[in-house]
């Protein structure tokens, strides 16, 4: 066995319950000695019994560990061989390129001229740099009637910006034009300004909307007036967008003032998304207005001018009257 061994927590509460301290302490120090190959303490059949359960789980955990490091072993050493083998590789790839790169050169490059009884004379063929031809006997660069550009796709002159540019449009007869480089590979040019495009438009939209919004009376359904909506309203004009909200205030306004039949105010979704086409320059009639009437110097009736009767001497006259009349009556009655 190993010369450490685990007790877990759990274990002493365990024997805590079941055995005495002095018990415990005998099993402990029986363990001890025993993970060190010497012979247990002499102990009472209780604590023999928990002695034995230990002492075969610590020698099955020793088993289990030494197995699981084995395995960790056995797997580094095999990593470490297959990536010895992959940069061997790899080194041994990289040497073979390189030496035949420069074997092709040699070959390629250079031809070599010999005469009877003369030293051996290499001769470089002439090569092409840019749009001159080197040539090495006479040191100097050569116009090359047919240069050969370098390489450059259609990725890159669309990535660039400019396809006019020397360093990325080819020779006469091999030009690429911008619009023909999108029309190859849209993903690089047409689709990102696309996009730009329409984010654009949808925050302009979208400013245009709040500012309307923030004048309108009634700010009722503000969730109601949908994004292709408020693009139609920025397609109609910010100017005439605003003379038409207030076209509608003013009418509704002057129905107030003139005391007439004034309709409640309409929500704000209610104008933005149908209704503010009445009020457009091309659909808008003022509606016609009633004059506002006069106010009365005499009454809530009719508008008669003022009389200058006097009314308490006209009774008193009448009332005077009466009394006469009944006087005459009474004579002409006694007289009888």
């Amino acid at each position: 066995m190993r010369e450490d061994f685990i007790m877990h927590s759990n274990d002493l509460l365990q024997l805590r319950s079941r055995m005495s301290p002095e018990q415990i302490g005998i099993l402990v120090i029986s363990l001890c000695l025993s993970s060190i190959g010497e012979d247990p303490l002499e102990m009472e059949p209780v604590v023999g019994v928990a002695y034995d359960i230990f002492r075969d789980r610590i020698q099955r955990e020793h088993e289990a560990y030494d197995k699981k490091a084995e395995r960790n072993r056995i797997n580094g050493r095999r990593h470490i061989g297959h990536k010895d083998q992959g940069e061997s590789a790899a080194t041994a790839a990289a040497s073979a390129a390189t030496n035949a790169a420069q074997g092709g050169m040699d070959r390629s490059d250079r031809t070599t001229q010999q005469e009877p009884g003369e030293p051996i004379v290499t001769q470089q063929k002439p090569g092409v740099i840019g749009g001159y031809i080197s040539d090495p006997n006479r040191g100097l660069p050569i116009p090359n009637p047919n240069p050969i550009p370098d390489p450059v796709s259609q990725k890159e002159i669309c990535a660039s910006g400019k396809p006019d540019a020397p360093s990325d449009v080819p020779a006469k007869g091999q030009a690429v034009k911008n619009s023909a480089c999108c029309l190859a590979d849209s993903s690089a040019c047409g689709s990102s300004s696309a996009a730009k495009k329409k984010a654009n438009a949808e925050a302009e939209a979208e400013a245009l909307f709040e500012k309307l919004w923030m004048q309108y009376p009634i700010k009722r359904g503000k969730g109601k007036v949908s994004s292709a909506k408020k693009r139609t309203l920025l397609k109609v004009g910010e100017e005439q967008m605003l003379r038409a909200l207030q076209r509608y205030i003013d009418e509704h306004e002057a129905k107030e003032r003139h005391g007439g039949f004034v309709p409640a105010w309409k929500n704000g979704d209610t104008f933005f998304n149908t209704d503010y086409v009445d009020y457009l320059d091309e659909n808008y009639v003022a509606a016609p207005r009633d004059p506002p009437r006069p106010a009365s110097t005499c009454s809530g009736f009719l508008n008669y001018e003022q009389s200058n009767t006097d009314w308490d001497y006209v009774s008193e006259q009448i009332m005077r009257q009466q009394e006469e009349e009944a006087l005459r009556d009474m004579d002409v009655v006694l007289g009888a």
